[in-house]
């Protein structure tokens, strides 16, 4: 009833952003599979799985002797294992992880929703809240983030919800009511037990309402109730994970603060104009980084881009930067996307060729960025699980069968550790660092499969195997408008049956 309501009160205008926004998220459920990142992977569903028997303790990443990941993601892939065990009788972990993913998406609509319900607040001009809808549904990127089950996805959500409830009535907080308050503080606690590094957008939310709002602090002890409320839950999370009291909050800054970056690589301090640049790609990137700089002149007073700036600043001092640790505060940009453009802007009355131009370049936009929306959400993030689901249905119908597979494939799958969660027990795996090796372990005789990474090694091929399985085509190969930005390593699989 209440989406219902909230649809009803769209205009005409709007609508046809919203179903096609929705077309997305459903693209991206089907397509987006995989992990942006290796610790995606590595330390949730490897995690859960040790705690469903499908991975051993020497298996998992460092971080979880150290203790440094929270319970709460892993603690609810394990609880859909156990809901899996229920209803097939048998863990499945390609169901788990389409779960998964279906809930981030979810999930990540209804923030969405949350972000249009707060520009009736923030915008009384129509207009202005016709281009949240269009943003919201046409930046491409979205319905990417959305489809991970990721600590950076799931920290940027929870955070949209947390604003929501406390501007949903007006840019002051004074206007929020004590029950909004408190379940803006579980949001945050939500946000910060997904990511920590989230308590950054907090605090500076913090200093820019006592700095412009003069805000009394018995608005923020509801905040401040709430997040506790979930602190204090997640110790029970953590304990269930590592079987101990522990504290992982501390035992990661006191990890990241106090010893040296040098194992993850030291950036200099702007490399990150240089990654968005590379991840959103060109023209689109250009474009959000001169209209970053703008609003560091225009926006200072907002809160949505303070908490943006205070965000990507703090993390630019840090010597590691990598460009997904910036997506929870990717979620912003619609609103300051839209905080941008004047007001007058909107409703200047144009000549007849000016007129033109500006409904020229407006067909250019939503063509451009349809496309792009379009090819990103048929795109999958890594090509790791549905390359394991294909190995899975080869053991299936062949029974068991050994891969041969190279060190060196992206970022995993055995460079540093392997994949344990998705492998069932008839697939054997051997690794090889170069042809040689391959050849000195891979007697022709037997049945035996050979996994390459991109063009790692022709001798499959020369030997006369059979390819039964390409990550990506030649067509998407080929593809200018493809999401070519991630983790997209070609893999193929080569059969000597």
């Amino acid at each position: 009833m209440i989406l219902l309501r909230w649809w009803k009160s769209l205009n005409s205008i709007e609508k046809p952003f919203w179903i096609f926004g929705l077309f997305l998220h459903v693209l991206a459920f089907f397509y987006c599979t995989g992990y942006q990142h290796g610790d995606e992977h590595f330390q949730i569903l490897e995690f859960a799985g040790y705690k469903l028997n499908l991975c051993t303790y020497d298996s998992l990443a460092w971080e979880f002797p150290a203790q440094l990941r929270p319970g709460l993601q892993p603690c609810i892939a394990f609880c859909f294992g156990k809901l899996s065990l229920l209803l097939f009788d048998n863990i499945e972990p390609f169901w788990i992880s389409d779960m998964l993913r279906l809930l981030s998406l979810i999930l990540g609509f209804i923030s969405m929703i949350a972000i249009r319900k707060l520009a009736d607040s923030l915008f009384e001009n129509a207009k202005q809240r016709n281009l949240i809808s269009f943003f919201l549904n046409f930046l491409w990127f979205l319905p990417f983030l959305h489809a991970r089950f990721s600590s950076e996805n799931w920290s940027g959500i929870f955070m949209i919800y947390a604003l929501y409830f406390m501007f949903h009535r007006g840019t002051s907080i004074q206007s929020t009511g004590i029950k909004s308050l408190v379940l803006s503080g579980i949001c945050w606690g939500l946000a910060f037990e997904s990511r920590f590094q989230i308590g950054i957008v907090a605090m500076a939310l913090f200093v820019w309402l006592v700095y412009y709002q003069r805000n009394n602090i018995k608005y923020s002890l509801p905040i401040i109730a709430g997040g506790c409320v979930i602190l204090l839950l997640s110790i029970f999370t953590d304990l269930w994970l590592y079987d101990t009291f522990t504290f992982p909050p501390l035992n990661y800054f006191r990890e990241t603060l106090l010893k040296s970056e040098d194992m993850f690589g030291i950036s200099p301090w702007y490399d990150y104009i240089i990654q968005s640049q590379n991840w959103f790609g060109f023209p689109f990137g250009i474009l959000l980084i001169g209209l970053c700089l703008i609003a560091i002149i225009k926006l200072k007073k907002s809160q949505f881009f303070w908490l943006f700036f205070s965000f990507v600043f703090l993390h630019s001092l840090i010597g590691h930067k990598e460009i997904r640790f910036l997506f929870p505060v990717f979620y912003l940009l619609p609103i300051i996307i839209v905080q941008l453009i004047p007001e007058n802007w909107l409703n200047k009355q144009l000549d007849y060729y000016s007129d033109a131009l500006k409904k020229g370049l407006i067909v250019v936009l939503f063509i451009s960025l349809g496309i792009k929306s379009i090819a990103t959400s048929i795109s999958y993030a890594s090509p790791d699980l549905n390359t394991f689901r294909k190995l899975n249905a080869i053991s299936h119908e062949k029974g068991k069968i050994t891969v041969y597979c190279p060190y060196d494939i992206g970022y995993v799958m055995a460079h540093y550790y392997e994949f344990r969660f998705f492998r069932n027990e008839n697939i054997s795996m051997r690794f090889y660092h170069n042809t040689e090796q391959l050849i000195a372990q891979n007697p022709r005789a037997k049945k035996e499969y050979i996994l390459v990474w991109d063009h790692f090694t022709n001798w499959p091929i020369e030997q006369g195997a059979s390819c039964v399985y390409k990550s990506i085509s030649d067509y998407q190969k080929s593809y200018i408008l493809r999401a070519s930005l991630w983790n997209r390593d070609e893999y193929s699989i080569y059969s000597f049956n």
